[in-house]
């Protein structure tokens, strides 16, 4: 997450309630759940704090190749796409708007924004299914300087292992 310029207290709204539904995401998976219950996970959590998913973006799987099955969609789902496997890879990368889910794609074919303008924050991270649960295999090295969404969460304390615990 890269936060351009000075944020007032809405845009740090979005971005500690799109942190905190990636860290509820990531501590529900563990060998044998299905991946369909990411979203609902997200979904509820970003929903009862006024906020939405943009829909036409999800995470997926990592192997031979880069964006593969499972899709691992952020949104209340009943997709049949399998349950998590120790050695499994896969990203969950929630896209959390203040409007209207629906976006538009820019003429660079990359660039998506939500319809109205609204502003969107998104965490992606690169999770690894072992025996006893989730390794996330991006994001924090140790001696990374701690973030603010990270100092202010109260979903992340117990559940990230990592260098700022």
């Amino acid at each position: 997450m890269f936060v351009v310029g000075e944020t007032d207290p809405k845009s740090q709204e979005l971005i500690q309630v799109t942190y905190d539904c990636w860290l509820k995401a990531m501590s529900y998976c563990r060998p044998g759940r299905p991946y369909s219950e990411i979203g609902g996970i997200i979904e509820d959590y970003v929903t009862s704090r006024g906020f939405a998913t943009v829909r036409a973006f999800c995470g997926h799987g990592i192997g031979s190749v880069f964006h593969t099955t499972p899709n691992v969609l952020h949104y209340r789902n009943a997709e049949p796409n399998g349950k998590m496997e120790v050695g499994h890879t896969f990203t969950i990368e929630p896209m959390i708007c203040e409007g209207t889910s629906r976006h538009v794609t820019w003429p660079d074919d990359w660039t998506a924004a939500t319809k109205d303008g609204g502003r969107t924050a998104q965490f992606e991270h690169t999770l690894l299914i072992e025996e006893d649960g989730v390794r996330p295999l991006t994001g924090k090295r140790e001696g990374d300087r701690v973030q603010w969404w990270e100092e202010r969460s109260e979903v992340h304390k117990g559940i990230w292992k990592g260098s700022f615990d």
